[in-house]
């Protein structure tokens, strides 16, 4: 739970190994819900937003917020949205605890830039 962690955010790309396979179905259901928005990859701009929230043992999600802004409030928007879009999430494994406080980072990195 998150005294478990220290209270500290979990990264959703974690290295842990008792985290990677819960951490990688959320990811799954999160990823195709967003996007980088059409106008800012024409004009060859590229970012990313850290989106931090909790996640209840029974799936749900709590206090979901931007943690750190790409600079463009449409993208974090964007973000925030898949998040909530995609949960509710599977219930915390026993073994994981109560509640993971997680950071979730939305990168795009336009091709057109080198």
């Amino acid at each position: 739970d998150a005294a478990a962690t220290g209270n500290k955010p979990l990264w959703l790309n974690t290295a842990d190994s008792r985290y990677v396979r819960y951490f990688s179905v959320i990811h799954k259901k999160v990823q195709p819900l967003w996007h980088f928005p059409r106008q800012l990859e024409a004009r060859l701009e590229q970012g990313e937003v850290l989106v931090q929230f909790t996640i209840l043992r029974d799936g749900r999600i709590k206090a979901l917020k931007v943690k750190r802004s790409s600079g463009f409030p449409a993208f974090d928007r964007i973000a925030v949205s898949a998040v909530r879009k995609a949960a509710p999430f599977q219930a915390i494994p026993e073994d994981l605890g109560t509640e993971l406080q997680v950071i979730c980072p939305f990168e795009f990195n336009n091709p057109l830039i080198r």
